[in-house]
């Protein structure tokens, strides 16, 4: 549970793939 609350967004990344390249431009 600690990991998700340290990167909550890394969930997002795994459930949306096809957002990983998105996700990475925000970071």
């Amino acid at each position: 549970m600690e990991s998700a609350h340290l990167r909550p967004r890394n969930i997002t990344f795994k459930n949306a793939p096809s957002v990983s390249p998105l996700s990475k431009r925000r970071i």
